[in-house]
């Protein structure tokens, strides 16, 4: 499974090269960014440490019969955190990110590799990405559509149902994840869609809604279940830090408005009923929330100039893990991050300060330990045409 895994993912971007080149002259988009990584300054021990630095390139083709995109991605870590002694630098893994490609033969009928269609009504405009669940195809997928509005989608995923990470190889791998589902788009109301993941191994159904009637706002809705307690949602590190939400049971609502000058205005709200199962903490860099909210406020002071301001926390209300010697719980951490973006003709320049205060509870010893305060200071520059 792990060789048709690379197979997959190498045959995507070969044919992205020779179907771009054969069609370069329209539809094609070029992205570079060079970035640090998100935590910069203190760890949850006080120390410092370099942040590291990534660097992302995007090209897509989006075309008549075929849209493909080759999304690659490495970065540059120290590898000795002690920085006084055997401090050495490397280049830590790389990942090949929403690379794909869709193929429709006929107007009813779409192949794909790693399309991942997501019900519209899963997106969390603050986070600025779907919900796992709300996934109905897969990395090797089909969707119909047979009548207007009508999308009805299957496919399989060769890992988890979260794409492609070449630098983590597991057990997963070993397993098919089938999915399917259907979204239907009514005019002038919005798209209402059902999900149903991982058929075979851990059930789960998601039932979606994006309601657009009303013009400038973009409400969104969702409940899923799925039949065995595992990871719901992984909240990444640029909201909080790399904090997830689990159970059996997940309700989200996000809700976007820009009818204002200037002004972008979202929501995000995404609990687990406050009932996660058996705790399974990932010790204490991963821990398990019950609960994610986040708020966002963008405004463009100039054409050129952008501020947008995230706000972010999320509250773990279930203290107790099933492994007293190493979990951990984390209520809450709370997050404010402002960011400046520039804009010079192709280029972007983005420089931001994220703060998080988190208070954490260790199990194993019964003690209180507080993590009073951490920063980092984002930047990147992307080049794009």
């Amino acid at each position: 499974m792990k060789l048709l895994h690379k197979t997959l993912a190498a045959g995507a971007v070969l044919a992205f090269a020779v179907f771009g080149a054969a069609f370069a002259e329209s539809g094609l988009s070029f992205e570079n960014k060079i970035s640090t990584n998100t935590w910069c300054i203190g760890n949850y021990s006080g120390e410092q440490r370099f942040p590291g630095i990534t660097e992302s390139m995007k090209v897509e083709y989006l075309g008549d019969k075929i849209d493909a995109k080759a999304d690659v991605s490495f970065w540059l870590y120290r590898y000795n955190d002690d920085i006084e002694k055997n401090s050495q630098m490397a280049f830590y893994g790389f990942d090949f990110g929403d690379t794909y490609i869709k193929f429709r033969p006929i107007e009813l009928l779409q192949i794909a590799i790693r399309g991942n269609e997501k019900a519209a009504g899963s997106y969390l405009p603050v986070m600025g990405s779907h919900l796992p669940h709300g996934n109905y195809t897969g990395d090797f997928g089909l969707l119909f559509k047979p009548l207007e509005g009508l999308s009805v989608g299957t496919g399989i995923d060769f890992r988890d149902g979260y794409g492609f990470i070449y630098n983590d190889f597991s057990t997963s791998y070993d397993k098919i994840y089938l999915n399917l589902g259907a979204e239907y788009e009514f005019d002038n109301v919005g798209k209402f869609a059902l999900t149903f993941n991982d058929m075979i191994n851990n059930f789960s159904l998601g039932i979606y809604a994006h309601v657009s009637a009303i013009t400038d706002l973009d409400i969104f809705a969702g409940f899923a279940y799925q039949y065995k307690a595992s990871k719901f949602l992984k909240i990444p590190a640029t909201i909080l830090n790399d904090a997830y939400l689990r159970g059996n049971v997940l309700l989200s609502a996000g809700i976007e408005y820009g009818g204002l000058d200037r002004f972008t205005l979202g929501a995000d709200l995404a609990t687990n009923l406050f009932i996660n199962g058996d705790a399974d903490y990932d010790v204490h860099y991963n821990p398990s929330y019950d609960l994610y909210a986040g708020v966002k406020v963008a405004y463009d002071i100039t054409d050129a100039l952008n501020l947008n301001c995230t706000g972010s926390m999320a509250f773990d209300f279930v203290d107790v893990g099933n492994d007293e010697y190493s979990n951990f719980s984390g209520s809450p951490v709370i997050s404010l991050y402002p960011e400046l973006s520039y804009k010079v003709g192709n280029h972007t320049f983005r420089a931001g300060f994220k703060m998080e205060l988190e208070r954490t509870y260790e199990i194993n010893r019964a003690v209180d330990r507080e993590t009073l305060f951490g920063a980092c200071l984002p930047i990147s520059w992307t080049y794009s045409f």
